[in-house]
């Protein structure tokens, strides 16, 4: 079981740092994408910084909740645009890496307390 947790956080990392890095290194598809929203370069950087960090965050496991946090933010934040875009089928397999992170939340939670209690 520890491995697919594993599995599953890395997965997480992966896909949140991915999307955080397209858009801090200005990929043109994000650009034009999130552009055509009303968003700045600026916020876009910012954007996408936010979501590198969740995904930095939920490599420890004392601040994993946070990460998981922030990440389903990101990963929430993307898929409503793209369902405003009027793409529901890429709206919805967008869905796929929130649950994904609240199933790392969910365990992260359960982790945290007995953190708490073991130190």
């Amino acid at each position: 079981m520890n491995i697919l947790r594993i599995i599953l956080i890395a997965m997480v990392v992966i896909m949140s740092a991915a999307a955080g890095l397209a858009k801090i290194m200005q990929a043109p598809q994000e650009l034009e994408f999130l552009l055509g929203f009303g968003l700045s370069v600026f916020q876009i950087v910012i954007f996408g910084a936010v979501q590198l960090a969740g995904a930095l965050l939920l490599v420890w496991p004392r601040v994993r909740v946070l990460g998981a946090t922030v990440s389903i933010a990101g990963f929430a934040l993307s898929s409503f645009f793209i369902f405003k875009s009027g793409n529901v089928q890429f709206g919805l397999f967008s869905m796929l890496p929130i649950m994904l992170a609240f199933i790392v939340l969910w365990q992260a939670k359960a982790n945290f307390s007995k953190l708490k209690i073991n130190n």
